[in-house]
This record gives structure tokens, sequence and C-alpha cells, in this order.
């Protein structure tokens, strides 16, 4: 719900002024929502998800032990029943980059996600 809220109002900003935006990250359906309807009024938006809001879910970081840490990434996957939505909003063309900022981490040593 707050991630909604923060998109719907810096959406609605930038429709104010008149400027384009560009919204990243995209992880919930509900977020995707906010940027169709945006775009259904003409205001100037695109947005972009990351591959791992399309297959992974909150389910994954609750692998016994230490496993679930390889799952974890910023925001964190929520329920799978997202991965519908987004892909739903890939086809009608509402989400439009699709790309994967990721950072690796070593998983042995001191550098690593235990440190």
């Amino acid at each position: 719900m707050v991630e909604r809220e923060a998109t719907y109002r810096a959406i609605a900003l930038a429709e104010f002024v008149d400027t384009p935006i560009h919204i990243f990250h995209t992880y919930c359906a509900e977020v995707a929502e906010e940027v169709a309807r945006a775009q259904a009024r003409g205001v100037k938006v695109t947005a972009e998800t990351c591959p791992q809001y399309l297959i992974l879910s909150a389910a994954n970081m609750d692998r016994p032990g230490k496993e679930g840490a390889k799952y974890m990434c910023s925001p964190s996957p929520r329920d799978a029943a997202d991965h519908a939505g987004l892909w739903g909003m890939i086809r009608r063309s509402v989400l439009d980059v699709l790309s994967s900022d990721h950072c690796s981490y070593s998983f042995a040593g001191n550098k690593g996600k235990w440190s």
C-alpha cells in the first residue's frame, strides 16, 4: 500500500509540472496499475521491473539456514501472485524496461553476505 501511494504521488507531481518520470524496480502489480492509469491519462511515465520480481517470492527467503539470504534483493520479493500481474503489464507494454542491476556477493570468506 505504501509503495502504491508513493508511486501515485510521484506520478501526480510529475503530471502537475508536465515532466516525464520513470519508475524503477516495480515489484508488485498494484504499483504497475498506478503506472497504467497514468499512462491512460497521457502522463509521460515509463516503468521498469527486474527478473527477480517475475520469478522469486518471499517464500524463497524462508529457506532453511542461510539459503534464504541468497534470494534477498531490494525491494524484497513479494507474493508469487504478483508475478502474473507484472507479466500482464509487460505484455501490455506498461512495464517497458526489464533490467538487472544485480551485484554479486561471495558466500565464502569474510566479505560475503554473512560478514
